[in-house]
């Protein structure tokens, strides 16, 4: 099926996070399959119905479209397919959540390589410039202080998290907790 008789759905969604999806799915038409994290995220989301709301203005820097596949149980024909704004806000979360993974996941690998090779000095700013690199990620929505302060902030908690949860450990088993 071309792209241009496929439905189509348009909601908000930050331009990080558009510039994330379209480097993760190599493509600037944004279809929402069955086995990509658009589709099936956005699944459970999706209602058909009459005209619900006023549609997302296409010309506004926080929108995106994306193709919707034919899913069985969804029937187009009777009227239109959208995401209230709830569901919106709920799958940008989501979205969210996963680049944050993404780019803990890669930067945590990168220092990590870089100080096997003795060349941690720098390495979290290298790490946080080469990220945006790879997954095309401008900085004008999103700065390199944001990411910065995100990875410390994730790495203090998780520092206290481990020193709270090990102290309390018994040493003969560590499932059993000493009061």
């Amino acid at each position: 099926m071309t792209n241009d008789c496929r439905p189509t759905i348009t909601i908000k969604l930050k331009p990080h996070l558009q510039e994330y999806l379209r480097c993760k799915l190599n493509e600037e038409d944004l279809p929402a399959t069955k086995r990509n994290i658009i589709g099936v995220i956005m699944r459970p989301l999706l209602s058909v119905g009459r005209d619900p709301m006023l549609p997302v203005n296409r010309e506004d820097p926080l929108a995106i479209t994306f193709y919707l596949p034919s899913y069985n149980d969804l029937n187009v024909r009777n009227g239109t397919v959208f995401m209230t704004e709830d569901n919106q806000a709920h799958f940008e979360r989501i979205l969210e959540a996963h680049f944050k993974d993404v780019f803990f996941s890669y930067i945590d690998d990168k220092i990590r390589y870089l100080r096997k090779q003795h060349t941690a000095k720098g390495s979290i700013k290298k790490s946080i410039l080469q990220f945006c690199s790879d997954y095309s990620i401008s900085f004008t929505s999103i700065t390199y202080d944001m990411l910065k302060k995100a990875y410390y902030r994730r790495s203090k908690i998780e520092s206290k998290s481990i020193k709270l949860f090990s102290s309390k450990l018994s040493l003969n088993c560590p499932l059993l907790f000493l009061i």
